[in-house]
């Protein structure tokens, strides 16, 4: 058996690494950035088969927003836990507004899904 060590494809021998910086992961953060999207993602197909069986309690437009919403932040959740996760041994900040603003580049593609998936018509076969 043959193994390979990933350090040799990616560190150079003739590095200097006494200035590096370590860090660790929290393993209770890990497991919540993936329980996270999961939940997200059980609530935003509900979200769409509300919107396919045409629930009358909403507008289709308000379940879509509803939906976008659900799975944006299901996204962008895991992935700011994910970033948390990661324990370093000086401080890191975040900037609130470039940080609540990061979650507008997921609202376009969420949405286009979403619009495809609550045409009765199309279906997805795998």
């Amino acid at each position: 058996m043959i193994m390979v060590i990933p350090d040799q494809f990616f560190l150079d021998p003739a590095l200097d690494l006494t200035n590096v910086m370590m860090g660790h992961y929290s393993l209770k953060l890990i497991l919540l950035s993936i329980l996270v999207p999961v939940l997200a993602a059980g609530a935003t197909l509900n979200v769409v088969e509300r919107i396919r069986n045409g629930n009358k309690m909403m507008s289709e437009r308000s379940w879509l927003v509803i939906g976008t919403i659900t799975m944006s932040i299901g996204v962008w959740a895991m992935h700011f836990i994910a970033m948390l996760a990661y324990k370093m041994h000086m401080p890191v900040s975040y900037d609130l507004w470039l940080t609540l603003a990061s979650i507008l580049p997921l609202f376009y593609p969420v949405v286009s899904v979403f619009m495809l998936s609550a045409v009765p018509s199309v279906h997805c076969e795998m």
